[in-house]
C-alpha cells in the first residue's frame, strides 16, 4: 500500500524538522526521494536464530537521489499511526 499524499506531507515535515539538510553518508548529497511504500523491518531473535514476523518495526524509506543510499526511517516515530488498532488476537469461531 502506498502513502497518500496526507502521509507524505506528514513523512518530509517530520524529516525535514528533525534532520534539517540531511545529507548522504555516501556521497555528500543532501537531494532524497520518498520511498512511498511503507515496509516491515522483521524481528530477529539472536538466541535461537528465528526470525519473528509479528514483531516488525513499520518504516518509511528516502533514497538519496544521487547515489540511491537508503535511509529507513521508524513509521511511528515520524508520526503515521495506524487507522484502527491492530488485532491483537484472533476470537475462537466456536
Amino acid at each position: 500500500m502506498h502513502l497518500n499524499d496526507s502521509d507524505k506531507k506528514i513523512v518530509t515535515d517530520a524529516i525535514t524538522q528533525k534532520c534539517g539538510a540531511m545529507r548522504c553518508f555516501c556521497c555528500g548529497q543532501n537531494q532524497w526521494t520518498l520511498i512511498d511504500i511503507p515496509t516491515i523491518h522483521i524481528g530477529f531473535n539472536t538466541h535461537t536464530t528465528r526470525f519473528h514476523y509479528h514483531d516488525g518495526i513499520p518504516v518509511v524509506y528516502v533514497a538519496c537521489s544521487n547515489c540511491g543510499h537508503l535511509v529507513p526511517f521508524s513509521a511511528v516515530m515520524l508520526g503515521l499511526k495506524p487507522d484502527v488498532p491492530p488485532v491483537t488476537s484472533i476470537p475462537d469461531p466456536g
